[in-house]
């Protein structure tokens, strides 16, 4: 039986017995005082060493039922020794005492004492006293009540024990006649046995069962004869050093034996429960401890089933109590009350702006069945159990969210809600520098915005603020600044030129109003504009370029030669940006540049690569004679000759020959006007065109435009002839070669001749169709006051001419077309004059 710390009286503490960190020495050393061990043990002794056999003979069994008649006793307050440092190893015994059982010479009356009240006649142990000296009443005779038939009295014995923690174990001596059995009082569950240590037959030394550094002190408890628990201490073992222990024990006070004790065994063994009874006593707690688990374990498995059906009351998932529901209806209360709400607009704001989102149209949704799954079932979950007695908690709603659908909604968002940022500019305005502000701008992190919306999904807070981010422009108003100083600088007057032995000054409002400013990065730029100051400059001067001549190709001998051309002088424009910018951003604002040459755009290199080396076409048409008309074809031939056509650009007859007028060197000549032969500007060009287009379809050219006569003329091949009208028909055709044309004609032996120079790239050839459907010409007379009389011409007709065009380089054939064409019959006119009056009087009467 434990007793509370607060009944236990103190007993006097040993402080050789324990050291300063509270642990015992359960080694023994061998020591020279054997004598002093010896003489200790023989003074414990009660019994006599002659004690009968038959004593000796007490049974296990016995013992064991004493020990039980005996457990009902009072028990003596026991009281644990602190533990002391033992100021050097404890030695181990290491003889037997000469006779253990020797008895002791006690007649103390009583040795029932408490300590504070020692009788007179017993003196207390003084301090530095050994327990060889302490005082012990020898010549005391035993009363015959309180000594057993056998005259043994029960031995102190300095027992140590070593428990497997650190706590101090106090054994409780159970007294039966005279025989003492020790047995633990710690409630705790470690069981120390006490084991005999094997010495000669009439040595019992205790040896250490366990490896703990703890020393378990035994302490007897005699009742009285009374029936009631001695209080009173035994003699006081303070300071006394005991070489054969750790721990000295004092010497039990002696009382009366119980009535039913017959007998002791002689045997120090017979003072401990016998192994198979302290195996029963240990069975039967352990199947207390064990009955009390299951009981418990019972219990709490009970409740944890009790509540496996509903949730924990108190438990909320975004507001909503779910406490005390199945999973199945707080899943169908969490459908009605949240899953709405996701098909809501959410009101967005983002400082000054605002938009909105619908979380279910955005791929947000509420998966109510996951989010209070788990919350009920049976489970040995300890936190499961304190929930259902202490309230529930807060759980997080489960959402499912498209990734995809969000991002793109939340770009979308992002979007709306984005301010850009405003670039500071500087500008010119009628010659002064002006500026506008840089201003930053914002926008929102899709991150954080994605987690604020989440967030509030199923909260009451509308709009949801969204976090502005600003960002800041790239011309911030510090660059401005520093640009617009530099700006004015510019403005802040003329710019004077000098070049050539000239001088021009430009005003501020002439130049800055063709400055741009161009941004490129954090950086700006004043680009000046090279050509419109170069216009300036020549306004202000006089004469101070000259244009350069082209090399062209002259005919020579019948044969085109490259004659070279003339430099020309000019301001060079990267070189005046450079320096006006320069005198803009000075103080001395002057400029000086120099004229630099430039050849044309024909030079004579460039000529030359053009392959003009050979004719590679020819025709010629005749001329009839007429004077005006003939004077026409040769102004036209002078203005042919020399036309280069490059590779791909295009031969105009109108262009080249242009204008046609009296101004140009044309006269009047005949030409048809809607199928009347008349007179007009020009007259006769028609044979160039006719002749300049048979050069071009020999050469390869490409046919862009031209149209035959509404008459066939026999001085032009049929179907392969070309009018001209200038302001509406022209003749065209394109160079398609890799080389240049060079045209030349003239007039020679009453042949207008047009000549294709080049390379040879093409050969051509053609077929034309005999004459179909014709129609015979006829006579007419005309009345008319302008008419004009002329012969009838040919017939009208059909005619079809084909044209094949292969590349002699690779044998290509490039071009292969047929075109048709339908002549009119070209009438003759009679002109006759209109009768008189008179004349048709006079036939009347007749």
């Amino acid at each position: 039986m434990t007793i509370p710390k607060d009944n236990e009286p103190q007993r006097p503490e040993s402080e050789d017995s324990f050291d300063e960190a509270g642990e015992t020495h359960a080694e023994v050393s061998q020591t020279p005082d054997i004598e002093e061990q010896t003489e200790v043990v023989e003074d414990s002794q009660v019994e006599d060493a002659d004690s009968s056999s038959e004593d000796a003979e007490l049974s296990e069994v016995e013992v064991a039922s004493e020990q039980v008649d005996v457990s009902n006793e009072p028990e003596e307050v026991v009281e644990v020794l602190e533990r002391r440092v033992s100021p050097s190893p404890i030695p181990i015994l290491s003889t037997p005492p000469a006779d253990p059982l020797a008895p002791i010479e006690d007649n103390s009356p009583n040795l029932d004492w408490y300590e504070d009240e020692a009788p007179q006649g017993v003196p207390d142990s003084t301090e530095g006293e050994t327990a060889a000296d302490a005082p012990v009443a020898e010549n005391a005779e035993a009363e015959a009540d309180d000594v057993p038939e056998t005259g043994a009295t029960e031995a102190s014995a300095q027992v140590t024990v070593e428990p497997d923690s650190d706590e101090t174990h106090v054994f409780e001596a159970i007294a039966s006649d005279d025989t003492r059995e020790f047995e633990p009082v710690a409630g705790d569950d470690d069981t120390h046995v006490i084991e005999p240590v094997s010495g000669d037959d009439d040595t019992h030394v205790f040896g250490r069962v366990t490896d703990s550094d703890d020393t378990a002190v035994l302490t007897p408890t005699l009742p009285d004869s009374a029936g009631q628990n001695s209080a009173g201490p035994t003699p006081d073992t303070e300071n006394q050093s005991v070489p054969s222990s750790s721990a000295a024990v004092k010497k039990p006070s002696v009382s009366k034996p119980s009535p039913s004790s017959k007998k002791q065994s002689n045997s120090s063994l017979s003072d401990f429960e016998s192994e198979p009874e302290r195996k029963r006593s240990a069975g039967k707690v352990a199947a207390g401890v064990l009955g009390t688990v299951l009981v418990l374990a019972g219990a709490y498995a009970g409740a944890q089933w009790a509540f496996s059906d509903s949730i924990a009351k108190g438990t909320t998932v975004a507001g909503v109590d779910v406490g005390g529901k199945s999973e199945s209806e707080a899943a169908a209360l969490l459908d009605d009350k949240l899953t709405s709400s996701l098909s809501k607009k959410m009101a967005l704001t983002a400082g000054d702006l605002e938009t909105s989102i619908v979380p279910a149209d955005a791929g947000v949704a509420l998966d109510s069945a996951g989010t209070v799954a788990g919350l009920t079932g049976f489970t040995l979950d300890p936190v499961y159990l304190w929930e259902h007695l202490t309230g529930g908690r807060e759980v997080q709603p489960l959402l499912h969210v498209d990734d995809a659908k969000f991002t793109a909604t939340l770009d979308s968002i992002a979007s709306s809600l984005l301010v850009e940022p405003v670039d500071g500019t500087v500008a010119f305005v009628d010659g002064e520098a002006v500026a506008t502000d840089a201003k930053d701008g914002s926008g929102v992190d899709i991150k954080e915005a994605q987690a604020r919306i989440v967030d509030n999904l199923f909260t009451t807070v509308r709009p949801v603020a969204l976090s502005s981010v600003a960002t800041v422009p790239t011309i911030t108003q510090e660059i401005t600044d520093s640009y617009l100083e530099q700006a004015r600088q510019i403005a802040s007057g003329p710019v004077t030129v000098k070049v050539d032995g000239q001088t021009a000054e430009i005003p501020v409002d002439i130049f800055t109003k063709d400055i741009s400013v161009e941004v490129e990065g954090t950086t700006m730029n004043f680009a000046y504009n090279g050509k419109d100051l170069s216009k300036e400059i020549v306004k202000r001067t006089t004469n101070l370029l000259t244009d350069a001549k082209d090399a062209r190709f002259v005919f020579e001998g019948g044969k085109p030669v490259i004659k070279a051309g003339k430099a020309g002088t000019t301001i060079d424009e990267e070189e005046l940006v450079a320096e006006f910018a320069k005198a803009a951003s000075s103080e001395t604002r002057t400029a000086e540049i120099k004229l630099v040459e430039f050849e044309s755009e024909d030079s004579v290199e460039s000529l030359k690569k053009l392959g003009i080396k050979e004719k590679v076409a020819s025709f010629s048409t005749p001329v009839p004679y007429a004077p005006p008309r003939t004077e026409n074809l040769r102004v036209a031939a002078e203005r042919v000759t020399g036309t280069l056509v490059k590779p791909g650009e295009e031969f105009n007859l109108i262009e080249v020959i242009g204008p046609i007028s009296a101004a140009n060197g044309y006269h009047n000549s005949g030409v048809i006007v809607n199928g009347v032969h008349t007179e007009g500007m020009g007259g006769g060009l028609s044979q160039m065109s006719t002749t300049a287009y048979n050069a071009g379809f020999f050469a390869g050219m490409t046919d862009i435009a031209h149209r035959p006569h509404t008459v066939w003329f026999n001085r032009y091949p049929m179907g392969r002839e070309s009018t001209l009208y200038s302001g509406s028909i022209d003749m065209i055709w394109r160079n398609d070669s890799s080389t240049g044309i060079l045209m030349r004609s003239y007039i020679s032996n009453n042949q207008l001749v047009v000549e294709a120079w080049g390379t040879k790239t093409y050969e051509v050839t053609t077929t034309t169709s005999p004459k179909r459907n014709i129609v015979a010409a006829t006579t007419t007379t005309s009345t008319a006051a302008n008419c004009e009389a002329y012969p009838k011409g040919n017939d009208g007709f059909n005619v079809t001419v084909t044209r094949k065009v292969k590349e002699i380089a690779t044998g290509k054939i490039v071009k292969d077309e047929a075109k048709s064409w339908t002549y009119r019959p070209d009438n003759g006119v009679v002109c006759k004059k209109p009768e008189a009056a008179a004349d048709k009087a006079s036939k009347s009467d007749e």
